[in-house]
């Protein structure tokens, strides 16, 4: 037989806090990275890269 487990206040309302603080620091870390892509895009006029000299080489490269 299956025995049952009490219900602990405590324990509930820890996974309860955990969950909502687990929540709050994912959609954090989305509005941080998409305030910082509009950011990126407004400065320069273009979207964020990581490497623009590579492309213009290659471009010369290929010409």
């Amino acid at each position: 037989m299956k025995q049952q487990r009490e219900d602990d206040p405590a324990a509930k309302r820890a996974f309860r806090r955990m969950a909502i603080l687990a929540v709050a620091l994912i959609l954090g870390g989305i509005l941080l990275v998409f305030l910082w892509m509009k950011d990126s895009a407004v400065n320069t006029g273009q979207g964020p890269s990581i490497c623009p000299r590579l492309l213009h080489d290659t471009a010369q490269a290929v010409a």
